[in-house]
């Protein structure tokens, strides 16, 4: 009993975290901005983050809140797809003038994220998931995009 809870406890803190992290960008449509080329970034990040955070709420509804064994690891595939297709489609974007350097400090964080989920995804949490809120921020995107408990 005790290992399946701590197994449960795990995979909830890393199903929490994956979700913390793919909502962590957004902008905050009260920012007024002077640049049309910030305003882009800004709508197409929150583009891409809305459509990852609604993919891996689809994809939690579909294995569940206790999934194991082939769920859990159809659960860790679907989420590193998710996960990749994010940090493909936010590096892909060109950064605002005068932002280059939160943009790319963002998208690398993203990137080892991406990494470090590939190797083991139980070990993503939230530290990871507070850094990239706070890169994001600095990169101009500071509200959860497509969250609406955030």
């Amino acid at each position: 009993m005790a290992r399946k809870t701590t197994l449960l406890t795990l995979v909830a803190a890393a199903l929490a975290a994956l979700a913390l992290v793919l909502a962590a960008c957004g902008g905050d449509d009260s920012t007024t901005d002077s640049t049309e080329a910030s305003g882009d970034y800004v709508t197409e990040a929150n583009a891409i983050c809305a459509t990852a955070s609604d993919e891996l709420q689809q994809l939690a509804q579909k294995t569940g809140v206790d999934p194991q064994g082939a769920q859990l690891e159809a659960f860790y595939a679907g989420a590193e797809q998710i996960l990749e297709k994010q940090v493909t489609g936010l590096t892909a974007l060109e950064a605002p003038a005068g932002q280059e350097e939160q943009v790319d400090a963002y998208n690398q964080a993203l990137e080892d994220l991406l990494v470090q989920f590939r190797k083991d995804p139980a070990s993503v949490g939230t530290p990871e998931g507070n850094k990239i809120r706070e890169l994001a921020s600095a990169a101009g995107l500071e509200a959860e995009c497509g969250n609406a408990n955030g």
